[in-house]
C-alpha cells in the first residue's frame, strides 16, 4: 500500500489532514455565514447572482447605524422573588 512508502511522519500528517478536512465540512454544515459559491446558494447562473446580490445591497440599503449606546433597547426584568406574594396587594409592579 501507500502507507508502506511514506515515513512516519508523513503517515501522520496525512492522517490529521483526513480529520481536520472532516472536522472542517460539518463545521462549515453547521455554520450560519453565508456560503461563498453560487451552487450552494441554488443559483445557476451569472445572472441569478448578480440579482441576488442587488437584492441584498437594496435590503442592507435600509439599516440604521443604531448601534449606540442609547440605542440598547431592553425588556424590564422583573426578578421573581420580588414579586411574589403581592398578587392582591396592588403592587405586583413593584421591583
Amino acid at each position: 500500500t501507500d502507507d508502506a512508502m511514506k515515513s512516519k511522519g508523513a503517515i501522520k500528517k496525512a492522517k490529521r489532514a483526513k480529520v481536520e478536512a472532516r472536522r472542517r465540512e460539518s463545521s462549515l454544515a453547521r455554520s450560519h455565514s453565508r456560503p461563498r459559491e453560487p451552487s450552494q446558494m441554488g443559483l445557476k447562473d451569472e445572472k441569478s447572482v448578480d440579482a441576488v446580490k442587488k437584492l441584498d445591497r437594496l435590503g442592507r440599503k435600509e439599516w440604521k447605524g443604531a448601534s449606540g449606546e442609547g440605542d440598547h433597547r431592553k425588556t424590564v426584568h422583573l426578578v421573581k422573588w420580588m414579586n411574589t406574594g403581592k398578587k392582591r396587594m396592588g403592587t405586583h409592579y413593584c421591583r
